[in-house]
């Protein structure tokens, strides 16, 4: 589907929601050199590969060779997180996983950057949901 490492690399970009300038000024380049690489004019360099895929967790080998998926796949066997033991995922957390597993790497993509910006937008104003109305009440936070 993607065949071109340009063609990853936009990818990667339209699914983090950025545009060129902001996907270029996390990674410490030009728009232009982006651009560049989008549309196969140039290839990026190994460090500018290396830095996207750590700064983006997707997984090197298919952003190289476009083999394999987009995103690093975490065995869920191993996962340790001191805020939420194992044996303290929900039904609906665990449908979700099951679910998401089914989903193309393309599908998949979009449902992460559409998690990440929820989780921004969580960051930066905090928001409560009043289950007896079912409104959902905004409360910015307060400054320190």
């Amino acid at each position: 589907m993607y065949t071109t490492i340009g063609e990853r690399i936009k990818f990667i970009r339209k699914t983090k929601n950025l545009t060129l300038e902001e996907f270029a000024r996390e990674i410490n380049m030009k728009k232009g050199s982006i651009s560049s690489y989008e549309n196969n004019r140039y290839n990026p360099s190994a460090d500018t590969v290396v830095m996207i895929s750590k700064l983006y967790d997707v997984d090197l080998n298919w952003l190289l060779t476009g083999e394999g998926q987009p995103f690093k796949i975490i065995d869920m066997e191993f996962v340790s997180c001191e805020n939420v033991p194992k044996k303290d995922i929900s039904e609906d957390e665990m449908d979700l996983i099951l679910k998401f597993r089914e989903l193309s790497p393309y599908q998949k993509g979009i449902i992460l950057g559409r998690i990440e910006q929820a989780y921004e937008d969580l960051k930066s104003t905090k928001k409560q949901t009043s289950y007896n109305s079912g409104e959902e009440v905004v409360t910015k936070e307060a400054s320190a």
